[in-house]
This record gives C-alpha cells, sequence and structure tokens, in this order.
C-alpha cells in the first residue's frame, strides 16, 4: 500500500469515529437521566379518632368511620425532581391536601399527601376497602423525556357486615361475674378493657379480647356473707369501634 492510500485510509477512519462520538454521548447522557429519576411512595392509614397510629396493616372499620390517608413520597436520587398526576382511587372528594405541588423535590427530602374516605354502605356490602397511590417524576427540565411513574403498596380497610353497636351485660353469683358482649364488628381481636368493684374496692382490672360480634368473658369473685355490689365498668377502642359503659349488680350471699 502506497503512503498516500496509508493517510487517506487513516483520514477515513478518523471521520467515522467523530460521527459516531455523538451518538454515544447521547446514549449515555439518556441512561444517566433515565437513573436519575429515583424516589418512593408509600401509603399508611388509621381509623380517625380511633386513637391509634398510622400503619400499613390491615384495619377494620365500619360504616361511618373515617379512614386517614398518609401518602409519602421521597427523592432517593442525586436529581431535584418534580412531582405530577397524583392520584388514590380512594380520596373523597376535596379531601386531598399537602404534597409538593408544583415545587421541585430536593435529594432526599420527602413530602407528604393526606386525604380521608368515610366508610358507605357500599363499602361494608363490598367487604374490604383497598387502597394504594400512583404518582409521577420527573427532571425539572425533562417534561417528556425519563418520566417515571410508580404506584404504592396497598393497604387494606375490612368493613365486617351487619349493625355494628357494641354493648354488654352483667350477671353475678357469690362466686363469679360475668359479662356478656355483642354487637361488636364480626372481626377477629375484638378487645376490652374491664374494670370490676366489688363494695367500691377495685376487684380486679384487665383486658379481654375475643373473635366475632359476641362474647363472654366469666371471673371468678371473693364475696362476704349478705348484700354485695359489683360495679363493672368497661371500655373498647379497637377494630374501629370506640366506647364504653357502666353496669352494676348486687348480689346476697349466704
Amino acid at each position: 500500500m502506497s503512503v498516500g492510500c496509508s493517510r487517506k485510509l487513516r483520514r477515513s477512519m478518523g471521520f467515522a469515529l467523530l460521527l459516531a462520538l455523538p451518538v454515544l454521548a447521547t446514549a449515555g447522557t439518556g441512561v444517566a437521566a433515565a437513573e436519575s429519576v429515583n424516589f418512593t411512595i408509600g401509603v399508611t392509614q388509621s381509623v380517625k379518632t380511633s386513637g391509634a397510629g398510622f400503619t400499613s396493616g390491615p384495619l377494620v372499620a365500619v360504616v361511618g368511620d373515617t379512614i386517614e390517608y398518609r401518602i409519602a413520597i421521597k427523592n432517593t436520587g442525586e436529581n431535584r425532581l418534580v412531582f405530577e398526576n397524583f392520584r388514590d382511587e380512594q380520596c373523597d372528594a376535596g379531601t386531598l391536601k399537602g404534597g409538593p405541588g408544583t415545587n421541585v423535590v430536593r435529594p432526599n427530602a420527602a413530602s407528604t399527601y393526606k386525604c380521608t374516605h368515610a366508610i358507605t354502605a357500599a363499602d361494608q356490602e363490598a367487604g374490604v376497602l383497598e387502597s394504594n397511590a400512583t404518582v409521577t417524576a420527573h427532571r425539572p427540565a425533562e417534561e417528556v423525556d425519563n418520566v417515571k411513574t410508580k404506584t404504592s403498596n396497598t393497604v387494606v380497610v375490612n368493613v365486617p357486615p351487619g349493625a355494628v353497636s357494641p354493648k354488654f351485660t352483667a350477671s353475678a353469683t357469690c362466686e363469679s361475674l360475668t359479662l356478656n358482649f355483642s354487637g361488636f364488628p364480626d372481626a377477629s381481636g375484638n378487645t376490652v378493657k374491664e374494670v370490676v368493684k366489688v363494695n367500691s374496692v377495685l376487684a380486679y382490672e384487665a383486658g379481654f379480647t375475643f373473635d366475632g360480634a359476641s362474647g363472654s368473658n366469666t371471673t371468678p369473685l371473693t364475696l362476704h356473707s349478705g348484700v354485695n355490689t359489683i360495679s363493672a365498668h368497661v371500655t373498647w377502642n379497637h377494630n374501629g369501634v370506640k366506647g364504653g359503659a357502666t353496669h352494676a349488680v348486687k348480689v346476697t350471699c349466704p
């Protein structure tokens, strides 16, 4: 091969490499941009006025209860992000608050959306209420390219059938006290707190848990001869119901 031909070949190869470089750079930039849109989204829930905290676990609620949702997003990447198109089908109209809005979320920063849902007869008929949220994020300068949409975890509220109106009755003998509970949610883990006094003196204070809409608890008592007044104060704040009542019975022992 002549020297002239060799020089022409080298020039041709160099020109081909120059043409390829912009393509490689563009491809690399696209991958980096896509990887830079990183965030998390998670949902927790609580029965309003229940006194319990927020959880991602299942709850039990009844018609008339209000479920509070908190949807937390966090920018886990290295670039600022804009969040939009937030959606949670269980948020009742007009209850959505919070979130970043049009503000930029910086790396490692977080924001929380809040909304509520009132439990309805339709929810009770379905028996279960499931909720998750979806949001889209992108870098501020990229409204079309490098967009990511994520869906959160799903939280569940069980809505048992039947009317829920918790109550209890008390009956006693000279050896024991029996408390009968009814009208509770038809769910597992109904829990009550019992405080029992005999003749104005504390006899026992304890919790009692039962499954289903009704339950019964019998506790031994030591009563003196003659007339005894037994007072039972019971409170409940579980499975979406909250309340309490007091009943007194009198027993005459030999």
